[in-house]
């Protein structure tokens, strides 16, 4: 599977939203695990290097970047992929911060 299977083309670019405040940060991209407790929420995109940002509820909360082709071979319990959240309406990067 292509990064961009999961990841849309329309995701800005990585550093568009450096200076911005976490309420004025769109949220389109939802990827989970569904048979493990791991999220990632994305906010930009770079697609030459497949690194993303945003922020991800794992072991962890935090903000960062994230390789795609390495969350791609991530596995839970079941063995089952990493999945994109197609019913997943944008948020601000300060609602799903908040609520995660």
């Amino acid at each position: 599977m292509k990064a961009t299977d999961i990841i849309p083309t329309e995701l800005p670019p990585l550093g568009t939203y450096a200076e911005a405040e976490a309420e004025d940060v769109p949220v389109p991209v939802k990827l989970f695990t569904p048979d493990a407790q791991w999220t990632w929420w994305l906010t930009e995109y770079d697609p030459e290097t497949g690194v993303a940002f945003g922020f991800v509820e794992g072991f962890e909360r935090e903000l960062g970047y994230v390789d795609i082709a390495e969350i791609q071979s991530v596995r839970g319990g079941l063995g089952l992929p990493i999945e994109r959240d197609i019913y997943w309406k944008t948020k601000t990067l300060q609602e799903v911060m908040d609520n995660a």
